[in-house]
């Protein structure tokens, strides 16, 4: 068309090649005064590609929006996003929301029209480092002694890119800087167990955690714990420790409030309790009687109305029996030695548990009880020679003693040897025994006259009768040898006769004639005999 202007432009739609030309007339449009021809080859024209961020400054983690700003000829069939060279978006997206590490980063969009034009252009985007987002998730309150769980929240990108390399933990923060009491490094979560001495305790938490890149952040929470009364048990026992030893227990409170009494369960059930003593000091002691595990269990009422548990556990080792012939203790009677009394009370004192004895006197008697030997036995023996008695004890473990003892009740031999028993001697006639034993020496030999106190021979085995007066005189000999065995011999008596016997004529008459018969009496009168022995 015409123009004033000899300037123009033209916006050719198809590539190709184009005769331009430029006629020019005079002012009065009358005639040519000149024309021109220009040939134009229009080549293909590409997009013009570029793209716009949000926010500009973007910090890691954080949603980056990016917009395709591109402007071309030709219809667009196809755009491509690359961060850092990996493709993220193909197709016809023109804005892409991103979240990237700190650092610079390389985006490039690629830009591609219908007619296989393709352009591209590439940009530095630096992304901030951002530090952790994070929060305590845990309990407002909780009771002392008890483990209360704590657990790091932290943002999401913290949870999954720039992941958290540290955590710090301070359990009583008060303010000022920050002191760790507890690293659990990349575990976000831990427990811990707070005490007060008051009723109840405010304590304040705090958090450090820290990321991959050095970047921190401290967190605050606040827990109120409650005073719980906490009964320790201690147990003082001999070592080692077996049954029937005393067992002393000392139990102490910890807690705000007082302790007012204690019950006792020494041989607890693991489900409950029963009283078996109550004190109103936490000492207590007992005894016990078998070889087993004991869980003993104390309840304190304290003196806000509540109650406090302890417990401790002991375990008596069985004792078993022992002892020897020492314990058995064996006495004779006085008056008749082989009248034996068996004593192993001190066996029994030991030993309360003994639920069988039985005696075997080694002469085919036995006596048997149903406890242990808390009585004396007494046994009568022919003392003739040697036993052996032997005690067996068992217990109600299954234990069992035997102890043996040895009675030498061999009791000396006395015989008379001369004279006879009921014999009329002269005095100064000697009255002879022997005596023997099986022991080399006898502890002692006496003699008693006419039931007299014992006394001991002057010469050996030989009473002298040289000062006995006439008439009928009794000996009685007593022998005791080492073993305690004491034999008396049979009552010997003997008849000292110094005196003739008198003799008496007696006749009716005085004169007689030869031949006559005449009576005549005699009379013997002995003392000491009787008259059939004259």
């Amino acid at each position: 068309g015409w123009t004033h202007n000899p300037v123009s432009s033209h916006v050719y739609a198809v590539q190709g090649t184009y005769n331009a030309t430029l006629a020019v007339r005079d002012p009065f449009n009358l005639s040519f005064v000149n024309s021109s021809v220009a040939t134009v080859t229009i080549a293909d024209g590409v997009p013009h590609v570029s793209f716009t961020w949000t926010p500009a400054s973007p910090s890691e983690g954080q949603d980056v929006l990016f917009n395709d700003t591109s402007t071309s000829f030709d219809a667009v069939v196809e755009v491509n996003w690359t961060v850092d060279g990996v493709l993220v978006s193909s197709g016809l997206s023109h804005s892409i929301t991103r979240q990237m590490d700190d650092g610079t980063h390389n985006v490039t969009l690629q830009v591609r029209d219908e007619d296989g034009s393709v352009n591209s252009t590439l940009k530095a985007i630096t992304v901030n480092r951002m530090s952790p987002s994070v929060t305590i998730s845990s309990p407002s309150s909780a009771s002392e002694g008890s483990p209360v769980l704590f657990y790091a929240v932290v943002d999401a990108w913290h949870t999954t890119i720039d992941t958290i390399a540290s955590h710090d933990w301070n359990f009583s923060y008060t303010s000022g800087p920050f002191v760790s009491q507890v690293f659990t490094g990349t575990t976000n979560h831990t427990s811990h167990v707070f005490q007060s001495s008051a009723a109840h305790a405010n304590f304040t938490v705090a958090l450090k955690v820290t990321d991959e890149d050095g970047d921190s952040a401290i967190a605050f929470t606040n827990i109120t714990v409650y005073d719980v009364a906490v009964v320790i048990v201690s147990c003082t026992t001999p070592e080692p420790l077996f049954e029937f030893m005393q067992v002393n227990f000392t139990a102490t409170v910890d807690s705000a409030y007082t302790a007012d009494s204690f019950d006792w369960d020494f041989d607890a059930d693991p489900s409950g309790f029963e009283v078996d003593a109550t004190t109103a000091s936490g000492a207590a002691n007992h005894t016990y009687v078998q070889a087993q595990y004991y869980l003993v269990k104390v309840r304190a009422s304290m003196s806000n109305g509540s109650y406090a548990y302890g417990s401790a556990s002991v375990y008596p080792d069985d004792l078993g029996l022992s002892g020897t012939a020492d314990d058995l203790l064996a006495t004779r009677d006085p008056g008749e030695t082989s009248n034996i009394s068996f004593d192993a009370r001190a066996i029994a004192a030991r030993y309360p548990d003994v639920n069988r004895t039985v005696w075997d006197f080694g002469d085919s008697a036995t006596w048997e009880s149903a406890s242990g030997p808390v009585s004396i036995v007494r046994h009568k023996y022919n003392p003739d020679r040697d036993y052996t008695v032997t005690l067996t004890l068992t217990d109600d473990d299954g234990n069992t003693l035997v102890i043996h003892e040895t009675l030498k009740l061999n009791a000396p031999v006395i015989e008379l040897r001369s004279p006879a028993d009921g014999s009329v001697v002269r005095s100064g006639t000697a009255v002879r025994y022997s005596i023997t034993d099986d022991s080399l020496s006898l502890v002692s030999v006496t003699f008693s006259l006419d039931g007299g106190t014992y006394q001991n021979f002057t010469h050996q085995w030989e009473v002298l009768t040289d000062a006995w007066p006439d008439g009928t005189h009794t000996v009685v000999v007593r022998a005791e040898d080492p073993d305690g065995n004491v034999a008396y011999g049979t009552t010997v008596s003997a008849t000292i006769d110094d005196q003739g016997p008198a003799v008496t004529v007696q006749a009716a008459a005085t004169v007689v004639f030869g031949g006559s018969k005449m009576n005549v009496t005699v009379l013997v009168d002995d003392p000491n005999i009787a008259a059939n022995g004259v």
